[in-house]
């Protein structure tokens, strides 16, 4: 019984913990090249309202199917944005991380989090 109750504990664990695997790519010292903030009501494109698109320099984002040269930033992380903003205007050094489980258009992955020197 101990060993059945014990083996029910781990299963609930592992399944609580969620994938094992990260789908987060990271990708040091970018070069933004230019930013492009979108509408939130964009008939002609509704996959690109509410996003930031910034484009920077070609390079893979590790081991992922990620668009190279671009991630999108959503209109709810205004403290990316603003974060971002100041280290691109001050030449800080700017590693992005984007999931490429998220795809808000396109093969385009979804910034989730920045670090800035």
């Amino acid at each position: 019984m101990r060993i059945i109750t014990l083996l029910l504990l781990i299963i609930i664990s592992i399944s609580y913990t969620g994938n094992v695997y990260s789908t987060e790519k990271r990708r040091k010292d970018i070069q933004i090249v230019r930013i492009h903030p979108m509408a939130a009501n964009r008939p002609g494109s509704p996959n690109t309202q509410n996003i930031t698109r910034i484009y920077v320099d070609t390079a893979p984002w590790e081991n992922s199917s990620c668009r190279q040269d671009a991630a999108d930033l959503m209109k709810v992380d205004t403290h990316l944005l603003s974060s971002l903003l100041m280290a691109w205007s001050t030449n800080k050094k700017i590693s992005i991380i984007v999931d490429d489980a998220l795809t808000p258009a396109d093969t385009v992955c979804q910034v989730v989090a920045l670090f800035i020197e």
